[in-house]
């Protein structure tokens, strides 16, 4: 089945009001789009696909071992509100391991305004709410981390965030319909880092290739990927990527948008999947499983995944801290 009959199909059976894909596989480019969405270059939010750009902007810029250095000296002006483990790291704050709370309510973050400090306000609120569990002790996905993580790679870099990750990627991969910069009133600033970023098919596929193929791209790809911790779906967590055997993968939600971005690097193969509706889970998975049935790769067995989601989930509420 084409790409484009596996989007269409999906999209058809779950009523969703519309969606897009683009894959990429030795270097050829495949296309496609449906209901809504006249054309795959259509502009839709990321969500948390967002992730592993973020992880990778962090690599190219502090290296494998800046990794490992304790975020906390670079936010002296938060030292009489840090409540935090002082030993957190961004492999920590990547892989979803810091044991931070996990996030700001939308109207909490609202309220911080739309300034070059409303994600500094955000991480402020992080660092004084102290840790859900003991540094490294469990997984549990936190977009509050990665807030904090920006917050220390844009203050490093001596810019916003968002300028960050545009002068890591976006402007020298020629990147140029990525943007925070749509709709936003219908996401806050303070947020951004975890998930606030539109582009296209074509310009997920360009940061997939550069992870694929480019050395500095390969290399930090390579360290992403070493498993970190147990997730809930019996899968390891790496550096802003799940991974199954040899799929990587991170998954995105944002009402009304769900996305999917997946790679293959043994075989050079990656795609993206975003839907438009209430059903728009569904269509993602039902896309990428005929077309990773077509790669001839697979993920866990369903019974090894819901046995070890148990262990991960027990492992994180024996680590809880009370409040």
């Amino acid at each position: 089945m084409s790409l484009q009959d596996s989007l269409a199909q999906a999209a058809s059976y779950h009523r969703i009001e519309g969606a897009v894909a683009a894959v990429t596989h030795g270097g050829r480019r495949r296309a496609a789009a449906t209901g809504a969405y006249a054309s795959p270059d259509a502009l839709v939010r990321t969500a948390s696909v967002q992730k592993p750009m973020v992880a990778m902007a962090a690599l190219l810029a502090v290296g494998t071992d800046g990794l490992d250095a304790p975020v906390v000296d670079d936010l002296p002006e938060l030292a009489d509100r840090w409540r935090i483990d002082r030993g957190i790291t961004l492999r920590h704050l990547l892989s979803h391991t810091a044991g931070v709370h996990s996030d700001l309510t939308k109207e909490a973050a609202f309220g911080l305004g739309v300034g070059d400090d409303a994600l500094a306000a955000a991480v402020a609120h992080v660092a004084e709410r102290g840790q859900r569990f003991p540094l490294g002790a469990a997984w549990e996905y936190c977009n509050a981390g990665f807030y904090l993580a920006a917050h220390v790679l844009a203050t490093r870099a001596g810019t916003s965030f968002e300028q960050f990750l545009a002068d890591m990627l976006f402007t020298p991969l020629g990147m140029a319909s990525t943007t925070f910069e749509h709709e936003t009133e219908s996401y806050p600033r303070a947020r951004r880092a975890a998930g606030g970023l539109w582009s296209t098919g074509r310009d997920v596929l360009t940061f997939a290739e550069f992870a694929l193929t480019d050395p500095r791209g390969r290399a930090a790809l390579d360290v992403m990927s070493e498993p970190v911790a147990e997730t809930y779906l019996g899968t390891p967590y790496g550096l802003g990527l799940q991974v199954g055997g040899s799929v990587l993968w991170q998954s995105g939600s944002f009402a009304p948008f769900g996305t999917r971005l997946t790679l293959v690097p043994e075989q050079g193969y990656a795609a993206f999947v975003a839907a438009r509706g209430v059903k728009r889970d569904p269509v993602v998975e039902e896309v990428m499983r005929d077309e990773l049935r077509d790669l001839g790769v697979s993920g866990p067995a369903a019974a090894q995944r819901a046995a070890v989601s148990v262990r991960a989930w027990v492992r994180l509420r024996r680590s809880l801290l009370k409040e």
